[in-house]
């Protein structure tokens, strides 16, 4: 009578959950389980339009487009980090290259040089000219802006 009534519950169980999730809620008992996904969801891999996307990123927060450089800053970064976690001091400032930012420039520097190089130098001479706009008088400023705009979409 026992095993009635649980086999009962996990059938008004799975009726509950709506039929497209239903699959996804089952547990698959089949296959071995490692502990470790062959693809994780949040893995980086490395593509030409990716790695653009991370020279954008790098241009934005103006940290320099030149890979040899960038390589002593994310080593460096990753030194603050640790020395951050261990002494759990305030007076170290955070840098501004995140862990997985610095992850994914190693990654792009290595696979696509040249498409990273490019789009971020593309990027930062983008943002030098419209911050040149801002030393003009308030009437050029919207002018200046929008032809910059024109010229780099």
């Amino acid at each position: 009578m026992p095993h009635l009534l649980i086999l009962f519950s996990l059938v008004a169980v799975e009726a509950a959950i709506l039929r497209p999730y239903r699959d996804k809620a089952k547990i698959n008992t089949t296959k071995e389980t490692t502990g470790e996904a062959p693809h994780a969801r949040n893995a980086f891999r490395a593509a030409p339009k990716r790695c653009c996307k991370i020279g954008h990123k790098v241009a934005q927060r103006r940290i320099s487009c030149n890979i040899k450089v960038l390589d002593v800053v994310r080593k460096f970064s990753d030194l603050q980090r640790a020395k951050f976690k261990y002494n759990k001091s305030k007076n170290i400032k955070p840098s501004r290259i995140s862990a997985r930012l610095s992850d994914k420039i190693g990654k792009c520097s290595a696979a696509f040089p040249k498409y990273f190089e490019k789009c971020c130098v593309y990027k930062e001479q983008y943002h030098k000219n419209i911050n040149k706009c801002k030393k003009r008088p308030r009437q050029e400023r919207r002018q200046c802006r929008q032809s910059i705009r024109e010229r780099y979409s």
